[in-house]
């Protein structure tokens, strides 16, 4: 599948090597697309050779996990061995379409770290509410750090809720406070990331860091790197950006990368 990077402050045309060229690279994919793994494959290998890449963060993993990473990347267990231990966890991605990631970050020398709370956390606090946030040991954030009022952020996030199907079912509120504390986790990851490894290329759902409040917003206030956002959607140009126009004035991405 071949695709194209537009520019969107000048809808232009740019290329891969232009695009990861920063100390930090957040990249929204839409999960499980094949052409979009492997431009992420393609994004690691690329910000490699502009400059050392010290770590990629996935959403793939909660930061629970560094250490089944650590083993695997230092070749203390197989890939096999890796894909066992990780359906033990609720994290519930296709690890096998993701491998070409993970084998082009352990091929350069990067470090690998999960950038999400445990999905089973993230869920309670849907179901629950803010006091779920208080049962989390461990939590890598100022628990008060997620609840900051970003203007759009809410509005936009709730947009996106689905219609019908078995999100329906929980409070829409509570599920707003899940995506924003997944939110906070992210960009305090990255932030440990480009502190201890150095420059890095961080991979999420697009709605994590596309759009003003989400995690590339946060991770911009530790003002400790540059960064550029570059999301993606498996449709063409005219119909992704048809759909980010609903929230243009509200949009953190810089760059889209789009089916051609």
């Amino acid at each position: 599948m071949s695709y194209k990077i537009i520019e969107l402050a000048s809808r232009k045309i740019v290329n891969l090597d232009y695009v990861v060229d920063s100390e930090i690279l957040f990249f929204g994919e839409m999960h499980n697309v094949d052409w979009i793994i492997n431009l992420e494959a393609e994004i690691i290998k690329k910000k490699s050779e502009k400059s050392e890449l010290g770590f990629v963060g996935l959403e793939m993993f909660n930061y629970r996990m560094d250490d089944l990473l650590e083993r695997w990347v230092r070749g203390e267990i197989t890939w096999s061995q890796l894909v066992k231990e990780y359906s033990n966890s609720r994290e519930g991605f296709p690890l096998d379409k993701y491998r070409v990631v993970l084998e082009t970050a352990r091929k350069i020398g990067a470090r690998i770290i999960g950038v999400m709370p445990p999905r089973e956390e993230a869920n309670k606090v849907a179901r629950i509410g803010i006091e779920a946030v208080d049962e989390i040991d461990d939590l890598p954030i100022d628990k008060s750090a997620f609840l900051v009022n970003y203007e759009g952020y809410k509005e936009i996030f709730m947009s996106m809720l689905p219609k019908e199907g078995p999100m329906t079912r929980l409070d829409p509120e509570k599920i707003f406070l899940a995506q924003a504390l997944k939110d906070q986790v992210i960009a305090e990851r990255t932030k440990y990331g480009y502190l201890r490894f150095g420059q890095g290329v961080v991979i999420t759902g697009f709605a994590h860091i596309e759009f003003h409040g989400t995690a590339s917003t946060r991770f911009k206030r530790f003002n400790i790197a540059n960064c550029k956002v570059l999301t993606s959607r498996d449709e063409s140009s005219e119909k992704a950006l048809e759909e980010l126009s609903k929230y243009w004035n509200k949009l953190e991405a810089n760059y889209l990368a789009y089916k051609s």
